[in-house]
């Protein structure tokens, strides 16, 4: 079957208004196509119109699944889109609840989409799991506008949209739509959209549906009493603010929700900010602060600085002859030689003599692991990764490799793989104290909080001067909500390094969500002074300076941001916090 010029390959989903089907385009792209139903009514008509329309305005830019053609084939109208290969999140929830720092990362994508639809005057109404798509780089893109209308009359294209749902119908799907939904759905807000997916985050993190029932009945009365089982109960890592922040979004009553998806978007990047309060009562989100951002942790924001790895030279000497006795001892003290200038931060030095260790006996599988270690501080993680695994080949026994190697593959995302090459470095050493360490930092990283403060805990045990054990297990607790214990925490970590930002930032990071906000800036100001580029800070400071009202620290710190990095993705949020508190 032919739609247009597009050869249909087959159904992939049906609903109300019409089929969706995976098509060929004449170059060999695959499609998805929708089309309205067999005799649709005249509403119906109106209705894929309008959607069309909307797809217009808002695009893959916006965070939609973009329209690339529309046309009229006998089969009837229909609407050409891009296949996504990644699935919907519907797919997604039947393998189980996502991880806290997935749900978070999807909660603010979304929000953003919804934001930008909103400020386009456009309202989803069908807010689900089922109309979130993922490209096969893991995008998710809101779709289906099926139900989309305009709430605005004075925006582009509102003019031509007419009135399509009767006084008093319902239009959307149970679960996910909001009270005032139930009762009038033509009346739907932005503020609707906003409990949509306050549902849709509830499901991620709690494994099962926020609103449930039998029929209709059932389900109408179980949402209009706004009663749901509180996360704490049923996903006990979801940080107190993220819990309070979808709680907010499902409230009854729409004046109590997020106005919009931007202000929801604020809340999940940059605190809760409530319209009503003149400051700002930001807790950290992520703009680097709070339990939410501790997701990926101070040392993981740190931003790769080689874009690939670095050649790994072949393990013999450059003509093919085997090393001699004396580049083998000159070798190994150039790697001994690299670890103390690596203990001594002088880390370019250190990587010049592990790489004159490695070119004079390439076989020796420490150095490479050497090597690894030091491109890890520098945050070369994919030249750490390369070097580790060159180790592990060359001695699979060796536990500090499988140690770099997970510490490399966590900063890089592949938290699975992390987490199996730290337990594998510990079955090879249980007594390596960073191996603990770095099997507890993919732990958390999936979320898993109990098993990461136990991994840390352990490392202490094992060498209480550790300062990277005590950080770490400081992050685990702050994100467990346990702020009075994170501090402590952090304060040993700065006794035994006080050369590091990260420990500093960190510190100031709690004891502002603490409320210490004199604390915090005085913390995070040390953390600038040892790097002053260092934007994590500089994000953290500025979100103390608002909520303490000093709005020209608040903008110079905001200045530096965006000199630092224009692209800067938090700097609309860091500009609205500024906006909402002083102006």
């Amino acid at each position: 079957m032919k739609l247009g010029p597009y050869e249909v390959q087959e159904e992939i989903g049906r609903g109300g208004m019409g089929t969706v089907y995976r098509a060929r385009s004449p170059d060999g792209r695959d499609l998805a196509v929708k089309v309205l139903a067999f005799a649709p009514t005249a509403t119906e008509v109106a209705r894929f119109e309008r959607e069309r329309r909307l797809l217009d305005t808002l695009g893959a830019a916006e965070g939609f699944v973009p329209l690339l053609d529309a046309g009229v084939s006998a089969q009837g109208p229909y609407l050409v889109m891009p296949f996504l290969a990644g699935g919907t999140l519907r797919d997604r929830l039947r393998r189980g609840p996502i991880p806290v720092n997935g749900t978070l990362a999807l909660a603010r994508s979304l929000a953003s989409a919804l934001g930008k639809a909103h400020a386009r005057g456009i309202v989803h109404r069908d807010l689900k799991p089922e109309n979130v798509l993922y490209d096969e780089e893991e995008r998710p893109f809101v779709a289906d506008l099926g139900l989309a209308k305009h709430f605005r009359h004075d925006v582009p294209g509102a003019s031509r949209s007419a009135a399509l749902t009767g006084e008093g119908l319902i239009a959307g799907t149970l679960g996910y739509m909001a009270p005032e939904q139930l009762n009038d759905a033509a009346k739907a807000t932005p503020a609707s959209d906003v409990f949509s997916l306050g549902a849709i985050l509830y499901e991620c993190l709690a494994g099962r549906p926020a609103f449930s029932g039998a029929g209709l009945m059932s389900f109408v009365t179980h949402i209009r009493s706004s009663s749901y089982e509180p996360l704490a109960r049923l996903r006990a890592e979801t940080p107190e603010w993220l819990s309070r922040v979808v709680a907010r979004a499902l409230a009854w009553n729409p004046r109590e929700r997020y106005e919009d998806g931007s202000e929801l978007a604020l809340a999940l990047a940059g605190g809760d900010l409530r319209p009503a309060r003149r400051r700002a009562a930001l807790v950290a989100g992520a703009l680097g602060l709070g339990a939410g951002a501790l997701a990926a942790g101070l040392a993981f924001m740190q931003e790769s600085k080689d874009a690939s790895p670095r050649p790994v030279p072949a393990p013999a000497s450059a003509d093919g002859a085997p090393v001699s006795d004396a580049d083998r001892a000159l070798a190994q003290r150039l790697a001994e030689s690299a670890v103390v200038s690596q203990r001594a931060g002088r880390l370019d030095e250190a990587l010049d003599l592990a790489s004159r260790a490695i070119a004079l006996d390439p076989g020796r599988a420490r150095i490479w692991s050497v090597r690894a270690s030091i491109d890890l501080d520098r945050s070369r993680y994919d030249s750490a990764l390369a070097d580790a695994t060159r180790a592990i080949e060359l001695d699979p026994k060796l536990a500090p490799a499988w140690g770099n190697r997970s510490a490399a593959r966590n900063q890089r995302g592949d938290h699975v793989g992390a987490l199996a090459d730290a337990t594998r470095a510990i079955e090879l050493d249980p007594g390596m104290a960073p191996g603990w360490v770095n099997r507890g930092s993919a732990a958390f990283d999936l979320g898993k909080q109990e098993e990461a403060i136990s991994d840390f805990t352990r490392a202490i045990e094992l060498q209480p001067r550790l300062a990277r054990a005590w950080y770490n297990r400081g992050r685990a607790r702050h994100y467990s909500g346990a702020l009075d214990e994170a501090v402590a925490d952090f304060d040993r970590a700065i006794e035994l390094d006080a050369r590091s930002a990260s420990f500093w930032a960190q510190r100031g990071n709690t004891r502002f969500e603490a409320g210490d906000l004199p604390g915090a800036e005085t913390d995070l100001n040390r953390a600038l002074e040892l790097d002053p580029k260092y934007t994590f800070a500089l994000k953290g400071r500025l979100l103390v300076r608002v909520n303490r009202g000093d709005e020209a620290g608040a903008r110079l710190d905001l200045r530096e941001i965006e000199r630092q990095d224009p692209k800067d993705p938090d700097i609309p949020n860091m500009r609205a916090a500024i906006r909402q508190a002083f102006e």
